[in-house]
């Protein structure tokens, strides 16, 4: 019989048949995969984004608990000593803070998987009584109570998320020693090989380095660790700090830090952004200041980047103005408070922005996604915004959510019933609804996960109506009243005071096009003139078109904007039909958005430079350049023309352009050879309504010399003694009709009989069309 009561049985065989119940100790210690690869599978990729960024934030997060407290400046600082070379796996990555640092005690604690804040002993969470109970906290705005890391378990799976072991490094207020923690997966591998203690280790406990001649204890750290020597070297000007030293970065990671350094550090400063600039976020600095005024600008997050090829890229958060939250509020022209109260206690603040369009564009910045969009289809992008088919937002939800100040990235509201567009046509415009953005702050009222990357309940929350109540908030204070009803009328109020848009002016008539989609075929106003930004454009003027290809100058023939209108209107969107110029070279008329008109372009006068001055004495000759392909054609003059030849001759470099000889001008009277310059894809003289250039040649084809003759028809009776006529009929080789020459000298012949004519014959009579004989 043992102590307690137990009996214990000593078998001879392990298979032997038992005499009584009987236990065995069992150790049920969980695999170090556990630690080492949980970050894993809690930081995933989500709408393309990298999550590399959401696990230095967890670290970032335990630096502002960390700091919370601090009198002066609160410091964190980021450090990336990458090396390029091919071994990556020796970049280091440090976090370090001056915030409270920890014990030796609480460096256990947080070495402890899940343990969170709430059941330490040391109890390090202010407001929580020593019973576990927790108080209400005073209320910040916006929830920056500095809150956001106890759950034991977030910083651990970042650091294993990032690389494969860890060296925390502290030092608490008052405190002459430094207490440092190694986590590493090579340790938990040799352990489990030699069948030690898998989940134990030793914290070092070494001397700070008080004074600057006094070196700092670094025996422990290798000549190749440069970045962890630096941090001991500059231990002695830190009252208090904690430093999370990563190594065993993946190439996949050092490749990303490296080549997207202003975007992720971009992500971080959207993270942080109301903790960087205080409640009122990242509002346009004065001309005074380069930095807006705000109670939280102690706060000092820096990052880092120190690779080993000696280049270097430093960040400080506070300076970055590209982060989303950033552009959003520097667009914004008016703000629309409200207040939801989920369960009677729980309370979740929003705000809605205003993104009003102006001009000939939509002020609601563009996400990264559409950026790449535009590049790569800018024309059909162009045309959807001009003309009011892609909404500001795009698909794009309105609010995103902040959890104690800090963004929660993968938790988005599309939006609510008492701010989503209506089914039913209103006074406002529908596009005004996709002017809006939104932002939620709430507390630890309602749950994340563990990485802080989603809500667990608070859109299901929202959306219960009979437990949540929303009330808009004006002066800080809550009014009671429908908040759809005061939502509707900020968004008119907005739209009317902060909207700027075209004025057309000189309505012509309405009419219909079949260039466009068929429910926008018909009604098209047609106006000859428009005003924008204080510029006016009217009918015959030259512009020029701007992000088409090719670029176009033409005359404006008229502005066409979608709907029934009666006179002048303002209104958003629009078109403009041109006539390319110069005419006499493009024959087109193209439409285009209002949007692709170039602005930025200013014809003072015809000549804005002057013309240059041509020298004195000099003869200006008349010069002739060929630069159509001109054809060749003979038509006759008279009514009724008719082409007798027609050749057409591309040109040649070597002889420029040839005809054939012409062989079949073969009738009389007047002729015309045209040539005639023509455009070499088309078959016609005339392009832009204007002939091109031609050059004629009139002559007339006349008979040749007499060649043969025909006996006319002869009259009887005939008598002896008696003149008779004899006609005769003059041709040509060609066999037509011509006059005798005057050198031919006409004989008479008969059988037998000869004698010269001009002896015997009374007088001649010489026709037009032949030659008459009298006897």
């Amino acid at each position: 019989m043992l102590e307690g009561g137990e009996t214990l049985y000593v078998l001879k065989n392990i298979d032997q048949e038992l005499t009584g119940q009987t236990y065995q100790k069992v150790e049920y210690l969980p695999h170090y995969d556990t630690i080492i690869k949980s970050g894993m599978y809690e930081y995933y990729a989500s709408e393309g984004q990298n999550p590399l960024p959401y696990a230095f934030a967890e670290l970032i997060d335990n630096s502002l608990a960390a700091t919370k407290n601090n009198i002066g400046s609160r410091k964190i600082e980021l450090k990336l000593f990458l090396d390029d070379s091919t071994q990556m796996e020796r970049s280091t990555i440090l976090v370090m803070d001056n915030g409270c640092g920890m014990t030796s005690w609480q460096l256990n604690n947080w070495a402890i998987y899940r343990l969170s804040k709430f059941i330490r002993k040391d109890k390090t969470i202010h407001n929580v009584d020593q019973d576990g109970t927790l108080t209400a906290p005073p209320h910040k705005p916006r929830f920056l109570n500095s809150e956001i890391s106890y759950f034991g378990a977030g910083g651990k799976q970042a650091i294993f998320f990032i690389g494969n072991s860890t060296r925390m490094i502290t030092k608490p207020k008052d405190s002459k020693d430094v207490h440092e923690l190694v986590i590493s997966k090579e340790e938990f591998e040799r352990r489990e090989k030699e069948k030690g203690l898998i989940y134990s280790g030793n914290i070092l406990n070494r001397k700070a380095r008080l004074h600057s001649f006094i070196p700092g204890d670094a025996s422990h750290v290798s000549v190749e660790e440069e970045g962890l020597r630096q941090v001991i070297l500059e231990e002695v000007d830190k009252e208090q700090f904690t430093c999370v030293v990563i190594w065993g970065i993946s190439s996949e990671h050092v490749h990303f830090l490296k080549h997207n350094f202003s975007t992720w550090c971009s992500q971080l400063a959207h993270i942080y952004h109301y903790y960087l600039h205080g409640p009122n976020g990242n509002v346009a600095p004065d001309k005074t200041s380069t930095r807006a005024p705000s109670p939280y600008r102690h706060i000092d997050i820096e990052v880092s980047l120190i690779m080993k090829s000696g280049h270097h890229k430093v960040a400080n958060l506070r300076d970055i103005d590209t982060d989303p939250e950033t552009l959003l509020i520097r667009s914004t022209s008016d703000v629309f408070d409200f207040k939801a109260t989920v369960d009677g206690t729980r309370v979740v603040e929003g705000q809605l922005r205003y993104h009003p369009f102006l001009y000939d564009h939509e002020t609601f910045p563009p996400e990264q996604a559409d950026l790449k969009a535009n590049q790569d289809n800018n024309e059909d992008e162009d045309e959807g915004l001009s003309n009011g088919l892609k909404p500001a937002r795009g698909q794009r939800p309105i609010f995103e959510c902040f959890w104690n100040g800090r963004l929660i990235p993968y938790t988005t509201i599309e939006e609510f019933d008492w701010c989503s567009a209506p089914k039913k046509a209103r006074s406002i415009p529908l596009e005004c609804f996709n002017r809006i953005s939104g932002v939620l702050w709430t507390d630890d009222a309602f749950q994340v996960s563990t990485n802080k990357l989603t809500f667990m309940d608070l859109e299901n929350k929202l959306r219960e109506k009979n437990n949540t109540i929303f009330a808009r908030v004006i002066n800080n204070q809550a009014v009671r009243a429908s908040i759809e009803k005061h939502f509707l009328e900020w968004l008119q109020t907005c739209h009317e005071r902060s909207d700027k848009q075209i004025l057309f002016q000189s309505y012509v008539e309405s009419v219909s096009r079949r260039d466009t989609q068929k429910y926008k075929q018909f009604p098209w106003a047609v106006f000859n003139a428009i005003e924008w930004d204080g510029r006016h454009y009217k009918k015959g003027q030259l512009v020029r078109t701007q992000r088409t290809n090719p670029i176009i100058i033409g005359t404006i023939r008229k502005f066409l904007l979608f709907g029934d209108y009666q006179d002048s209107v303002c209104a958003t969107g629009g078109e403009f039909e041109i006539q390319q110029e110069p005419r006499s070279l493009y024959d087109e008329v193209k439409i285009f958005p209002l949007a692709k008109l170039d602005r930025k372009i200013v014809w003072h006068c015809k000549h804005p430079w002057g013309l240059p001055p041509f020298p004195q004495d000099d003869d200006l000759c008349p010069c002739l350049w060929s630069l159509f392909a001109p054809g060749a054609a003979f038509s006759t003059a008279a009514s009724g023309d008719q082409v007798v030849a027609q050749y057409v001759s591309p040109h040649n470099k070597n002889w420029g352009y040839w005809f054939r000889k012409m062989e079949n001008i073969q009738n009389l009277g007047a002729h015309t050879l045209t040539l005639q310059a023509m455009l070499s894809d088309s078959s016609t003289a005339m392009t832009s309504g204007k002939e091109l250039p031609s050059f004629r040649i009139r002559f007339t084809v006349t008979e040749a010399s007499p060649d043969k003759f025909n006996v006319g028809y002869l009259e009887g009776p005939f008598r002896v003694g008696t003149p008779f006529q004899i006609p005769l009929d003059f041709l040509d080789k060609f066999g037509n009709a011509t006059k005798p020459s005057p050198d031919l000298k006409p004989e008479l012949r008969a059988k037998q009989v000869s004698w010269p004519c001009f002896s015997t014959l009374p007088f001649l009579f010489m026709a037009p069309l032949g030659l008459t004989l009298y006897i």
